[in-house]
């Protein structure tokens, strides 16, 4: 299906930036001015995207020309991976795959400013070297699957309830605890996000059972990355249920 881009990379600047800032300009000048021709793929760099606006039936957002593409290396050449193929891959990787996963994904997401290989994957041997791509194996033939992608930062709504996503951000972390109708205590992961304020203010949560196997530090801001489903039935802020228990990683910013 068609992808949709909530970030894109800035040429002239060089440097990412927000859908929400392209919003605003294109709101105030009624044009994209200095964004024009100059907006393209977040991860390859090559891929030129066209801005959509906002209308009654849709957000404003940004997509592929068709006449432009991303390089062989980039994860939104490929279909979005089904809920289906994505609980499968990862049921087929043991507890530290997993995690090696999440982590790569973390460092192609904040810490490698030039990332993507420009040589041509080859089908049937691809290596996997693209953490965003998973790869499996299905009836002796080799399938590349992309995630699709959410900043945790950005608007969370029902609209994205029915499928998994990667999200990611910057984001502060605590650990809250309640206690259920059978006298037991669980944990939740709880996780805020700055506001247009720029007040820190909670934006989904983790169920973590009855053990906390992690530490965070409550004032520390801290890089996140996490494969799941957001789940709105109690209301927001939602539940994000991760794809499976190592779904999860996060890094303290130094």
């Amino acid at each position: 299906m068609p992808k949709s881009f909530d970030e894109f990379y800035f040429s002239t600047a060089d440097e990412k930036e927000d859908i929400k800032t392209l919003n605003d300009y294109f709101i105030k000048y009624k044009n994209l001015g200095i964004y024009q021709d100059n907006m393209f793929c977040p991860e390859c760099k090559q891929a030129e995207l066209s801005y959509v606006p906002k209308t009654s039936q849709r957000r404003a957002h940004l997509k592929r020309k068709t006449s432009s593409k991303h390089t062989n290396g980039c994860s939104y050449q490929f279909d979005y991976a089904s809920k289906k193929y994505i609980e499968e891959y990862f049921k087929n990787l043991r507890d530290d795959q997993i995690k090696d996963k999440l982590d790569a994904m973390m460092r192609s997401l904040f810490f490698k400013k030039e990332y993507l290989p420009q040589t041509a994957i080859v089908r049937g041997g691809f290596s996997d070297e693209n953490p965003l791509v998973l790869t499996r194996k299905v009836e002796r033939q080799v399938h590349h699957k992309t995630l699709r992608r959410k900043s945790i930062e950005k608007w969370l709504d029902k609209e994205l309830e029915d499928e998994l996503h990667l999200f990611y951000g910057k984001v502060r972390l605590s650990i809250s605890e309640w206690n259920n109708e059978q006298g037991y205590t669980v944990y939740f992961l709880d996780i805020f996000c700055k506001d247009s304020n720029r007040e820190w203010k909670k934006k989904a949560s983790i169920y973590l059972g009855n053990k906390v196997l992690l530490k965070v530090e409550e004032d520390a801001d801290y890089f996140f990355v996490a494969i799941g489903q957001l789940d709105f039935s109690k209301g927001f802020p939602p539940k994000l249920k991760l794809a499976s228990r190592q779904a999860l990683s996060i890094e303290k910013v130094v």
